[in-house]
């Protein structure tokens, strides 16, 4: 009788702690809110708008918002001098793993296939949740 007992205790426990775990990986919202931040990366530095270019990128490990600052404009420099600037620019493919419970808990990976003065180039961003925010952590641009 007392084994029954631990085994229903045991089954509501582990019932109970996967519904406070909840992941959820490309769930369409999530999806259009990683887009729209990364299309705004691509609007803002069309117009040139430096401190809502800024805006979007958050803190990392390595680095804090002052040195992303001068991170993100030599970076940007180097690619429009070594690669030219953006032509046009489309999604090619856009993941998510989301933790719903957790306002740190996400991780978006955005791909863009960018045409840069007649060459095409991959752009990875890598985003995550920071403070309830979804802001870029990453930014790589690849020849293909």
């Amino acid at each position: 009788m007392k084994i029954n007992h631990i085994v229903i205790l045991l089954c509501l426990t582990l019932t109970l702690a996967c519904k406070f775990n909840v992941s959820q990986k490309n769930k369409p919202s999530d999806q259009n809110a990683a887009k729209e931040i990364t299309n705004s990366f691509y609007s803002d530095l069309a117009s040139g708008n430096k401190t809502a270019l800024y805006a979007l990128f958050g803190e990392t490990q390595k680095f804090t918002k002052s040195q992303m600052k001068d991170m993100l404009d030599l970076t940007l420099s180097t690619i429009t001098t070594k690669y030219g600037s953006i032509a046009s620019y489309k999604v090619k493919n856009v993941e998510t793993n989301v933790d719903e419970k957790d306002v740190n808990g996400g991780i978006y990976n955005v791909t863009f296939e960018v045409l840069r003065e007649n060459r095409r180039y991959i752009d990875t961003f890598k985003l995550t949740r920071q403070s309830g925010e979804i802001k870029i952590t990453d930014y790589f641009v690849t020849p293909q």
